[in-house]
């Protein structure tokens, strides 16, 4: 893949990773991951469940524990939708498919490094997977109760991950 502007990648990947919890809305035309993929695009995502599905109009949601997701917000126009893009190359493994209570099929996915044995949990996220699990119903319910968002960028935070 070419990359989107020339030495883009190279210039987001010179910021410090932000190991979070972010979101990306999945696409009408796009499945969950049968097993681990690696990234081959930058892929953006968005602390906030209710921006990455775009008031929860998507068809579903990823959620993503990650460890080098560059935080873009403070470069952003845009800062309200909280942007953490991750670079290609992001292994990313499932780790549990839930519906949330609201009908939401929520798709959570673990960031892998391959230089660390054994993966460490990101910095500021829960260890076990039942407490990160916990924390996405959590968010999701309390994007849920938040009014709606201005949609800026219609499929930014939407689609496949490729």
């Amino acid at each position: 893949m070419s990359e989107p502007l020339p030495g883009l990648v190279t210039a987001l990947g010179k910021l410090p990773p932000s190991p979070a919890l972010t979101y990306r809305g999945l696409g009408p035309d796009a499945g969950a991951p049968d097993g681990t993929l690696v990234t081959q695009e930058l892929t953006a995502t968005s602390r906030d469940p209710r921006v990455a599905t775009e008031n929860f109009t998507s068809a579903g949601l990823f959620a993503i524990a990650g460890h080098q997701g560059r935080d873009l917000a403070v470069l952003s126009q845009n800062p309200g939708e909280a942007e953490i893009v991750h670079l290609p190359g992001t292994v990313l493994k499932p780790v549990r498919t839930f519906v949330h209570d609201d009908g939401l099929e929520v798709h959570v996915l673990e960031e892998l490094r391959p230089d660390h044995d054994p993966p460490a949990a990101p910095a500021g996220l829960p260890a076990s997977l039942e407490e990160l699990v916990t924390r996405v119903r959590d968010d999701v319910a309390a994007a849920l109760r938040r009014a709606p968002v201005t949609v800026t960028t219609p499929g930014k935070f939407s689609g496949g991950l490729r």
